[in-house]
């Protein structure tokens, strides 16, 4: 016996009680098993419906019955393309966030003409070190250099000590002091 068939006997009620609880099993295994079952339900309601008024009320209950069906279809695709833009989004949010955290997104720093004293400030508060500058002349000069995902703060230094002819003698893992080297100038500082 096809399924039709046998849904119709569940539905006008000639089925035994095994029938009807393989048919709850068979629903209850797949969405679309129920979704199925619940089209061929409207067209047997239909087909009742229809056996009581003319056929031109027929052809309109099938009408209503064919778009309520299409709307479903329509309804479910819809949700579908919300759930899976819902998923990308997600996915790129994560992405992003891994990104961020593997150095890809760390923050760039350009400095133009700065007090050394500001540069140093942004440093300590980005690699969580200390420059401790003996020297209070050396806070006045002026920097201009950029970094961009820099992780470790070594990079930094080496740029700086290029740039301004100082030295960064490492204390600490995390202390550094800052140390003009001999014959630098203000002027060569500036140039």
């Amino acid at each position: 016996m096809d399924r039709v068939s046998y849904i119709y006997r569940v539905l006008s009620g000639v089925a035994s009680e095994v029938e009807k609880q393989e048919l709850e099993d068979w629903i209850a295994m797949n969405p679309e098993n129920k979704e199925e079952f619940e089209n061929i339900r409207l067209l047997w309601e239909s087909e009742q419906h229809t056996k009581s008024v003319s056929s031109q009320e027929s052809d309109r209950d099938f009408e209503k019955l064919n778009t309520l069906i299409k709307q479903q279809q329509v309804r479910k695709k819809r949700i579908r393309a919300y759930l899976y833009a819902l998923i990308i989004l997600i996915l790129t949010l994560i992405g992003m966030a891994w990104l961020n955290r593997s150095g890809q997104g760390l923050p760039g720093y350009r400095f133009d003409e700065v007090a050394l004293k500001n540069v140093i400030a942004v440093l300590e508060s980005r690699y969580d070190i200390q420059i401790e500058v003996p020297n209070p002349e050396l806070l006045q000069c002026l920097y201009s250099g950029s970094f961009f995902r820099t992780k470790q703060e070594g990079e930094v230094l080496r740029a700086m000590e290029q740039v301004l002819d100082v030295t960064f003698v490492a204390l600490t893992d995390t202390q550094y002091k800052l140390v003009k080297n001999a014959g630098a100038t203000d002027k060569d500082r500036n140039e």
